[in-house]
């Protein structure tokens, strides 16, 4: 149970914050919300705001924070962690640059577009001069 003082030190830690840790929902916020067994009163103004604001995104996102423990509802099937997914059902993730880096064969085909790019406006500049 939430104590009026831990309450009230939640709503000045959310003044300035939408979330528990970071710049987007994460698991610390489901555990915080799991331990407030009842709604915030109005009288935390921050807390409220903040929980009424995860419940949405825990409706929508089909998670529920309830209890201890966190369940995720839908059809797709869990992989452990360590282990392959099915023949067959891997995922194609060879489009998706998480990172930024680029292959050999984006390398390349940058390099030959700046020649392009490079040759053209040289032969721009060739004829702009007759």
């Amino acid at each position: 149970m939430a104590i009026p003082a831990d309450l009230k030190k939640l709503d000045e830690y959310l003044l300035s914050r939408s979330y528990i840790t970071g710049y987007q929902a994460s698991k610390d916020d489901i555990t915080v919300l799991a331990a407030l067994e009842k709604t915030p009163s109005s009288q935390y103004v921050n807390v409220l705001r903040w929980y009424k604001h995860i419940e949405a995104l825990l409706k929508i996102s089909g998670v529920s924070g309830e209890g201890c423990g966190v369940t995720v509802k839908g059809d797709a099937p869990v992989i452990a962690a360590g282990t392959k997914a099915p023949a067959g059902e891997e995922e194609d993730d060879d489009d998706v640059d998480l990172f930024g880096e680029e292959t050999e064969e984006e390398k390349k085909a940058a390099e030959e577009h700046a020649a392009s790019i490079k040759a053209s406006a040289k032969k721009k500049f060739d004829g702009s001069a007759k």
